[in-house]
C-alpha cells in the first residue's frame, strides 16, 4: 500500500493538476488519486479552461474515476473472501498472501495509468494554468507542514505502531 502511494507521489507536479482548495492541505506522501479526483471539480473552476481543455479535463475524470470505481469493487470483493478464507482453518495463509500481492501489482499498473492520464491534462495547460496549480500545491503542503509543526507531531502519519500491537520487539517502548 505504501509502495502505491509512494508511486502516485514521485509525480507530485503533475499530480498537483487535481489539488485545489487551500482549506484541503495534504502531506505529499498521503496524495492519492481518490484525493485528486475528489478535489479536481473545485481547481477546475479556478483554472479558466478553454473548451477543448474542458473535454479532455472531463475525459480525464471518467477513464479515472472509471478506474477507482473497479479498484473498489475488487478490493471490496478481496475483502470479503479474505474473511471466508480467515474463517477457514485449511485455507493457507500464504494463499491469501498471493491475493493481496496480486491486487498490489493490479494496483500499481493502475496508478502508472493514472499517472499518465495525470500528465496528459498537464501537457494540455497553459503556463500560467500551471502555475495555478504549482501555487495551489506548495500553499497545501505548506499548510501541511504547518500542522504538523502545531501538533507536535515529529513523526509521520502511519509510522506509529498500530493499537494492539504490544510492545516493539526488545521490550523497548
Amino acid at each position: 500500500m505504501k509502495t502505491c502511494r509512494l508511486l502516485l507521489t514521485i509525480t507530485g507536479a503533475a499530480l498537483s493538476v487535481f489539488l485545489s482548495l487551500p482549506s484541503y492541505a495534504l502531506p505529499v506522501m498521503d496524495i492519492s488519486a481518490e484525493n485528486l479526483v475528489w478535489l479536481s471539480k473545485d481547481i477546475q473552476k479556478s483554472l479558466d479552461l478553454q473548451p477543448n481543455q474542458r473535454l479532455l479535463w472531463q475525459q480525464v475524470q471518467d477513464r479515472v474515476s472509471g478506474i477507482l470505481q473497479a479498484r473498489q469493487s475488487r478490493r471490496a470483493l478481496l475483502q470479503r473472501e479474505m474473511m471466508r478464507d480467515l474463517d477457514d482453518p485449511k485455507v493457507e495463509l500464504r494463499e491469501a498472501a498471493k491475493k493481496i500481492e496480486a491486487e498490489e501489482e493490479l494496483s500499481h499498473q493502475e496508478n502508472k495509468q493514472l499517472r499518465e492520464l495525470f500528465l496528459a491534462m498537464d501537457d494540455a495547460m497553459k503556463d500560467s494554468q500551471r502555475l495555478i496549480i504549482r501555487s495551489l500545491l506548495a500553499d497545501q503542503l505548506q499548510r501541511s507542514d504547518e500542522r504538523k509543526l502545531e501538533s507536535g507531531s515529529g513523526k509521520p502519519k502511519g509510522e506509529g505502531r498500530g493499537r494492539g500491537m504490544g510492545p516493539p520487539p526488545g521490550g523497548m517502548q
